[in-house]
């Protein structure tokens, strides 16, 4: 169990709350299913079924924002947020791979930038 990673898994539930109060309910879905299986993972991260679980859940819910984001253009700045959080996935890819305690670092900043993202999006806030 990582818990860094399962706390940010958790904070998954505040974009989840804010689409689920401004009545973006497909957004509710996809932010929320991710923030569970997340959690659910990084909670028992030895656990095969979980981690498939959360990759599918993460990359159909990912899939989804990149199409919902780039068909709304006001939104592009705060795109480079998305885009920090996805370079910093691919570096605890990396050093996940290579045995590097650091990739939790990377991995939890894409959590946080994920949840950046998605919360501006939801609540509307243009930068």
């Amino acid at each position: 169990m990582n818990k860094l990673l399962v706390l940010s898994s958790c904070l998954f539930l505040i974009p989840t709350y804010y689409s689920f109060i401004n009545n973006e309910y497909l957004l509710c879905y996809f932010v929320g299913s991710t923030a569970t299986s997340s959690f659910l993972y990084w909670s028992n991260s030895n656990n095969n079924f979980l981690l498939k679980l959360d990759l599918i859940t993460c990359r159909i819910g990912g899939s989804y924002w990149n199409i919902h984001a780039f068909l709304n253009n006001k939104y592009n700045k705060c795109l480079y947020i998305l885009y920090f959080g996805y370079m910093c996935y691919f570096f605890s890819d990396y050093f996940y791979k290579h045995n590097k305690k650091i990739w939790v670092y990377f991995h939890f900043i894409f959590h946080l930038c994920c949840v950046i993202f998605s919360t501006i999006y939801i609540n509307k806030i243009q930068l």
